[in-house]
């Protein structure tokens, strides 16, 4: 799919006219068809694939839970994502904040790379390298600070989370010694079940939150490219390199 996206973008450009590039900065079109284009295959179209799985894990084993005793589980789940989406909430105008701040210091320094190592003649006679240096050090700060900060909340919550299942589990447990009156008998292999269910719950709550918060923090690249990539359709099409003798 990358690849495809990568394609589609080149043959796009490649069929406009002499104005269309006039008007563009290469260095913009570089951008999207090498780093835009795998940040959307790598953190929006495979954290889906990711998600589609965790959230099918998620149902089977909240119905299997559902099936032993509907109050806890409902209970469970509802503590586990209620939690998760009350720290998304929080989080999701900076994730947003970080995608743009990402795409574009990903694009100032494309830009700048390819105007100082372009007219490397002229900025050698004028002495204007501090200028691109310093210009080319602001975007690059931005453009990791963005990454870092969206990798930060996007997996700070798991300890966070850890606690609240510790502590679930603990008036779990409280739960059933007085429901049974202390048989552990009883309470052992019913606790065992929900335990061994927590162990995979949680992981797989946390990589939910994972692949939404990467696809919030990423999302600006696919509006970067998505008018592009509409208008790429027509030159690509039918498009068979197999019969371009030039290939």
């Amino acid at each position: 799919v990358g690849a495809d996206l990568g394609n589609r973008l080149f043959s796009y450009y490649m069929n406009e006219s002499w104005l269309f590039h006039s008007q563009r900065n290469s260095s913009d079109l570089v951008n999207k068809i090498s780093v835009e284009t795998t940040r959307v295959t790598g953190s929006i179209i495979l954290q889906l694939m990711f998600l589609n799985a965790k959230v099918t894990l998620v149902l089977f084993l909240s119905v299997s839970i559902f099936i032993l005793d509907p109050k806890i589980a409902l209970s469970g789940v509802a503590i586990f994502s209620f939690a998760y989406l009350f720290i998304y909430r929080l989080v999701k105008k900076q994730l947003e904040l970080n995608g743009n701040m990402h795409t574009q210091g990903n694009r100032a320094r494309f830009q700048l790379m390819s105007e100082g190592f372009g007219g490397i003649k002229e900025i050698l006679l004028l002495g204007r390298q501090n200028f691109f240096k310093k210009r080319f050090f602001i975007a690059s700060e931005d453009f990791f600070y963005a990454w870092g900060n969206s990798q930060v909340l996007s997996s700070v919550p798991k300890y966070f989370m850890e606690l609240v299942s510790f502590s679930a589990a603990v008036l779990l447990v409280m739960y059933f010694l007085v429901s049974n009156q202390g048989n552990l008998e009883i309470i052992l292999p019913i606790v065992s079940i929900y335990a061994l269910a927590g162990f995979k719950l949680l992981p797989a709550f946390q990589q939910i939150y994972f692949s939404i918060s990467t696809i919030q923090a990423n999302i600006a690249s696919y509006e970067n490219i998505k008018s592009d990539l509409k208008s790429s359709a027509v030159h690509y099409s039918d498009y068979n390199y197999e019969d371009d003798a030039s290939v």
